[in-house]
């Protein structure tokens, strides 16, 4: 998970700000990115609920 995690935070980190960008232009707020935005924020927060707790004989894999 950490080493596939970073590419894509990465990516729309450099994209988000043109999309915003975008969106303020066309519309004149930024009211519709932000809500967009703040959905996904919950969807994610929800998915991560979904996946539970750890197994009891977790161990790590490269100890």
């Amino acid at each position: 998970m950490r080493g596939a995690s970073p590419l894509p935070f990465g990516l729309m980190s450099a994209v988000s700000p043109l999309i915003y960008g975008i969106v303020r232009d066309r519309t004149g707020s930024y009211d519709s990115a932000l809500t967009v935005a703040a959905g996904l924020f919950i969807l994610g927060a929800l998915l991560l609920l979904c996946l539970g707790r750890y197994p009891a004989n977790f161990e790590r894999e490269n100890d």
